[in-house]
């Protein structure tokens, strides 16, 4: 079976600046806990401070790394878990897939 490659444009990644804030927070939280937050202590903290169930491990990472587009949603409990305000300058959505292969010509 042939895997068919979404039409719709999903998700949002942080930019560099959503992502020096988040890390930033990070780090400011990990001196006040005296130790590092690994993501696992994030998540099960971001669940029991924030009582939301559904942002996993692998969310997380993505978040962090932005290898990938996560959900707008997953963005916002990230960012109240450290008290800090989403912005439109914290995150965009990526071009689609099919654009940037349009964008790629032969010679």
């Amino acid at each position: 079976m042939k895997r068919q490659i979404s039409k719709r444009n999903r998700g949002v990644i942080l930019t560099s600046e959503g992502l020096n804030k988040l890390e930033h927070a990070k780090e400011k939280a990990s001196l006040e806990k005296g130790n590092h937050i690994s993501y696992e202590e994030l998540k099960y903290d971001i669940e029991e401070r924030i009582d939301i169930k559904c942002l996993s491990l692998t969310t997380i990472r993505k978040i962090f790394k932005r290898s990938q587009p996560v959900d707008k949603e997953s963005l916002e409990s990230i960012f109240k878990y450290f008290s800090l305000e989403l912005l439109l300058c914290d995150y965009i959505q990526p071009q689609k897939q099919q654009d940037s292969v349009k964008s790629l010509t032969f010679a």
